[in-house]
């Protein structure tokens, strides 16, 4: 197995696309949730390489989670149908998929985010 991996998407539908493209590309999934606080509790006992996180879980922010990985140095994407204008104002400069995306740009940005960070 490759990384371990933490997706944080509320679309159910997109939610399973998301786990089943990471899953067939060799990634293990830790956790497929639709809200903060299970994300959350997935983190307190678990642990990831890399997250994909929805940037707005109907209507709350996923900045907190943002926070956490970034003090566990932990890289992350965000995936989203808004424009980056509406990502947390700390991660402007995030890595951003627009959504639809195309499966290989998932497994693409994942691995590189991966790549920078074994740097």
């Amino acid at each position: 197995m490759e990384a371990k991996v933490l997706i944080v998407e509320d679309e159910p539908m997109v939610a399973l696309q998301i786990e089943d493209i990471l899953q067939e590309a060799g990634f293990e999934v830790v956790g497929c949730v639709g809200s903060l606080d299970k994300a959350l509790a997935i983190l307190k006992n678990d642990d990831c390489d890399v997250a994909v996180l929805d940037a707005n879980l109907r209507g709350d922010s996923v900045a907190p989670l943002a926070n956490l990985l970034q003090q566990r140095s932990k890289p992350f994407l965000f995936v989203s149908g808004y424009e980056r204008a509406h990502l947390p104002e700390a991660f402007l400069e995030a890595p951003l998929l627009s959504k639809p995306f195309e499966p290989g740009e998932l497994i693409t940005t994942v691995r590189q985010l991966l790549s920078e960070h074994a740097r």
